[in-house]
C-alpha cells in the first residue's frame, strides 16, 4: 500500500475520531455558553489563523468579488446555522442519539438530488433510504413519549441537517475553482460574522470555565475547525469522496463509545440496533453512488477505444 494512501486513511480517522469528540464537547460546553456564542468563539479562531495564512504565509487570495459572497452565504448556511441549531438540539437531545441521527445526512442528499434533480432512485438506494428511516425510528426511542420529550431538539438537528445539505448543493460549485484554504476562510469569515451578534448578546466569560471545559473549547477551536478540515481534505484527494464518506460512519460510534468508557453511560439496546442500520444503509448508499459515478466514465472510455480501433 502507498504511503500517501495510509497517510490518507490515517488523516480520515483521526478527523472521524475528532468530530465524534466534538460531540462530547458540544454537549459539555452548552451547559455554560450559549449555542451561538459558542458557534462565534469557534470560528472566530479559525478565522484569525485562516486569513493570516492566506494573506501572510501564502500571500494570495484568488477569489473573485461575485464568488466571495457566494461562499461567504454558505458559511452562514452551512456553518453558522448548522452549528448553532445542532447546538440548541444539543441542550436537548444528548451527544450520542445527535451524532447517530447526523449520519443520515447522505441519504437527505439522495432525496433532494431526486425531488429537485429528478435523479432516479435504484431499488438498492430506496432499500437505504427505507432502512435509514427505520434506523432512526430505534434511535429516538420505540414509545411515543420519548419522542414528544424531545420534540424541539429533534426539531433543531432535522433543520441544521437541511442547511447542512444546502451547503453541500451551493458549495460543491467552487470547490474546483478556488484552493481550500480560500474557501474555508471566507466561509468561516460568514459563519464568526453571522454568529457575532450572539456573542454581543450573550457575551462568554472565559475566565470563569473550568480547565475541562477549556480543553472542550480548545478541542471545537482547534481540533473541529481546524484540523480535522485539514485531515477531510487530505483524505478526499487520495481516496475519493465514497471512502472518505464510509469513514465518516465512524463518527457517532466514536460519540457513542466516548459517552460509555469515559462517563459510563449506558446505551439502550435499541439505540445500537438504530446506530448499526442506519451506518449500514450510509455504507450501502456510498457505494451505489460510486458505482453510478464510474458507470458512464467507463461508458465514455469505452466509447474512445472503439474509435480508436475502428
Amino acid at each position: 500500500m502507498k504511503i500517501n494512501k495510509i497517510l490518507a486513511l490515517l488523516a480520515i480517522t483521526l478527523a472521524s475520531i475528532i468530530w465524534g469528540m466534538s460531540f462530547i464537547s458540544r454537549e459539555v460546553l452548552v451547559l455554560v455558553i450559549h449555542p451561538g456564542s459558542l458557534t462565534c468563539i469557534q470560528f472566530f479562531f479559525i478565522t484569525i489563523l485562516l486569513v493570516s495564512y492566506n494573506f501572510l504565509i501564502r500571500k494570495k487570495f484568488t477569489i473573485s468579488k461575485k464568488d466571495f459572497v457566494g461562499l461567504f452565504i454558505t458559511g452562514i448556511i452551512g456553518i453558522s446555522l448548522y452549528g448553532v441549531l445542532v447546538n440548541f438540539g444539543m441542550q436537548i437531545i444528548d451527544s450520542s442519539t445527535a451524532s447517530i441521527l447526523l449520519a443520515i445526512i447522505p441519504v437527505i442528499c439522495l432525496l433532494v438530488d431526486r425531488f429537485l434533480f429528478q435523479r432516479p432512485l435504484t431499488k438498492l438506494k430506496t432499500t437505504c433510504i427505507l432502512g435509514s428511516v427505520v434506523g432512526v425510528y430505534f434511535v429516538i426511542g420505540l414509545n411515543e413519549t420519548g419522542i414528544t420529550i424531545n420534540l424541539l431538539g429533534y426539531l433543531y438537528l432535522i433543520v441544521a441537517m437541511l442547511a447542512w445539505v444546502a451547503f453541500c448543493f451551493l458549495a460543491d460549485q467552487y470547490y474546483k475553482r478556488y484552493s481550500v484554504a480560500e474557501i474555508f476562510m471566507v466561509q468561516a469569515l460568514g459563519a464568526f460574522v453571522s454568529s457575532s451578534f450572539f456573542l454581543i448578546l450573550y457575551p462568554v466569560q472565559l475566565s470563569a470555565l473550568s480547565q475541562v471545559q477549556w480543553i472542550h473549547l480548545l478541542n471545537l477551536m482547534l481540533l473541529n475547525a481546524g484540523l480535522s478540515y485539514a485531515f477531510y481534505v487530505v483524505a478526499i484527494r487520495e481516496l475519493g469522496v465514497t471512502t472518505t464518506n464510509v469513514f465518516n460512519n465512524m463518527v457517532p460510534a466514536v460519540t457513542v463509545l466516548i459517552n460509555l468508557v469515559f462517563y459510563n453511560r449506558s446505551v439502550q439496546m435499541h439505540q445500537l440496533v438504530g446506530m448499526l442500520v442506519i451506518i449500514v444503509s450510509v455504507v450501502l448508499l456510498n457505494i451505489t453512488r460510486e458505482s453510478d459515478q464510474i458507470k458512464p466514465q467507463a461508458l465514455i472510455n469505452d466509447k474512445k477505444k472503439y474509435k480508436i480501433a475502428k
